[in-house]
């Protein structure tokens, strides 16, 4: 028979240990793998301890966060969990940065364009320069960036989710037309789960896309 601080000191080492009973017992002498399970089961289920299964999880979500410089969202953060051969599911990653108070510091740059294209209506201002969201997939950021290379001007249009930085679709292209924005509009909406997000360009964008507002409305 074991006193409480015996079987309490086991269970304390098992939690350390990360549930690595053959440890445990090699370090103690005692319980049984069974025994120790059970009373790890009871002092959790009246808690008399508490055992987070995520706190390496949480410090090295921390340390990857840290060496981005604040600028790997869940998604980057995932694939880092991947590459390593870990599975951990993005929803988790999720939470657990919303718990840690983690969030991507996302600057507004407002690029030249020299594209005027045609005039259309302006449309209501949702976002009022609020560019933070709780939640993935709720606002959406696109713009188009002229660049001038060797061979002429190409155009880049991104949709970027101000969840995490990160880019949900983009392309590119050397004319700044409908449909190179449209195009991307239709890639980022074909990986949406039922989400509905405000997608948010500046005014000058706005004029140039006309039929925007279309591929959304579809």
């Amino acid at each position: 028979m074991y006193s409480y601080k015996e079987r309490k000191t086991a269970v304390k080492l098992y939690i350390k240990y990360g549930r690595r009973a053959a440890r445990v017992i090699k370090e103690l002498g005692y319980p049984n793998r069974l025994t120790l399970r059970l009373w790890f089961y009871e002092f959790q289920r009246e808690g008399i301890i508490r055992y987070d299964k995520y706190s390496e999880t949480r410090l090295e979500i921390k340390e990857i966060f840290k060496e981005s410089r604040k600028s790997y969202g869940y998604r980057r953060i995932h694939l880092e969990f991947k590459n390593a051969g870990r599975t951990i599911s993005e929803k988790v990653i999720i939470r657990l940065m919303k718990e840690l108070g983690l969030k991507v510091s996302l600057k507004m740059i407002r690029k030249y364009n020299s594209y005027k294209g045609e005039i259309s209506p302006a449309v209501d201002n949702l976002v009022d320069r609020n560019f933070h969201a709780r939640n993935p997939n709720e606002l959406w950021l696109t713009d188009i960036t002229e660049f001038h290379i060797p061979a002429g001007k190409v155009y880049f249009s991104p949709i970027i989710d101000c969840f995490d930085g990160m880019a949900v679709s983009w392309t590119i292209g050397t004319s700044p037309s409908s449909e190179l924005a449209n195009t991307m509009l239709r890639e980022a909406i074909n990986s949406l789960n039922g989400e509905h997000p405000i997608v948010h360009s500046d005014y000058a964008e706005e004029k140039t896309m006309p039929k925007k507002s279309k591929v959304c409305m579809k």
